[in-house]
């Protein structure tokens, strides 16, 4: 392992996660997840015993007042402990241990006062949320049916909100772009016996605002095509294909790789590791040579600059940021490491 990697996660371990916020991409769940992975990875008893600490201080510390949003609040921590249960890094029964958190959501959402002071961005989170936790209710309970009417409230709610200006993309590549996130979680409620021809109608309102603009920025067209193929394995739409198969042959990896990101650039939420991501995602759709693509990547992010900078100059809430700072980054390179 390059010698300062092996510092930044040596930093990672003894640094004191007490002071962080609990949410996930910027606080202790987001920390448990990677300790867990870390432990897998490397099978280190260590990173196993801090992140069950660590899970167990965090249940402790929940609180109504939390937002909503998947960055600091409800959905991003009831989305973590999913994970973990998925992955089988804790046991027990998901509905049972979730059934808290689903409750103050589904009654946040609601209520017909708060509903509409909820920022879209806010409401795409938790609609993520509750397409994934729909999905573990027992067919025709009260509880399946009750997440059902929260995401109709929440689409009735979304076609009130969305305007044209919805469909702009940021000045630069960042996942924070909401477009395709929205269009992902569409196709997987579009995939169900309930939202399918409910979804069909809104993607068809949509088609035009989406289809007719074209991200300038090749990181959030990349972004935007991986959603639209999502969309065209549901919904046979031959302007959905269309769509990607022409806008495909725009992407620049080069101008994307060379000048939109810098060595520097290299952190999940706007950098070189969310474009590998998404690259696994297209490599048998895109025409260029990825795996050697990915390499060139993996070398980029192994030699950045940026690693200077989180051991020695960045605070410790930085280091200890799963979306924009040390722990998706070491998390990304002890995975990928080997394929080098």
């Amino acid at each position: 392992m390059n010698d300062r990697w092996k510092i930044l996660e040596e930093k990672i371990l003894s640094t004191s996660t007490h002071n962080l916020p609990l949410g996930l991409f910027h606080g202790k769940m987001g920390v448990c997840i990677y300790f867990f992975l870390m432990g897998e990875i490397n099978d280190d008893k260590e990173y196993r015993r801090k992140a069950t600490i660590l899970f167990e201080e965090i249940t402790l510390e929940l609180t109504p007042a939390l937002s909503l949003d998947m960055e600091t609040g409800w959905t991003g921590i009831g989305l973590g402990i999913h994970y973990l249960l998925k992955a089988e890094f804790i046991k027990g029964n998901e509905n049972l241990i979730l059934s808290d958190m689903d409750d103050i959501i589904l009654k946040q959402v609601t209520y017909s006062d708060s509903l509409s002071k909820i920022p879209i961005k806010t409401l795409i989170h938790i609609l993520f949320y509750l397409e994934i936790r729909v999905k573990q209710q027992p067919v025709g309970s009260d509880d399946k049916y009750f997440f059902n009417r929260t995401i109709s409230l929440i689409l009735d709610q979304l076609h009130k909100k969305i305007d044209i200006l919805f469909f702009k993309e940021p000045p630069i590549y960042s996942i924070d772009y909401i477009v395709p996130l929205f269009l992902y979680i569409l196709s997987k409620l579009g995939n169900t016996e309930k939202f399918g021809e409910r979804i069909g109608k809104i993607l068809n309102q949509y088609k035009l605002p989406i289809t007719r603009y074209i991200p300038v920025n090749q990181g959030n067209l990349l972004y935007l095509l991986w959603a639209i193929l999502n969309i065209s394995y549901i919904f046979k739409d031959c302007e959905w294909k269309e769509y990607f198969y022409k806008r495909k042959q725009e992407l620049n990896l080069t101008t994307l790789i060379h000048n939109e990101l810098r060595d520097k650039d290299i952190y999940l939420k706007d950098g070189l590791i969310s474009i590998f991501l998404l690259l696994s995602r297209l490599k048998d759709h895109i025409p260029e040579d990825i795996p050697q693509v990915k390499k060139y990547i993996l070398r980029r992010i192994e030699n950045s600059e940026e690693l200077e900078n989180l051991i020695f100059h960045l605070p410790s809430s930085k280091l200890m940021d799963l979306m924009e700072g040390g722990l998706g980054s070491v998390l990304f390179y002890n995975y990928y490491k080997n394929t080098l």
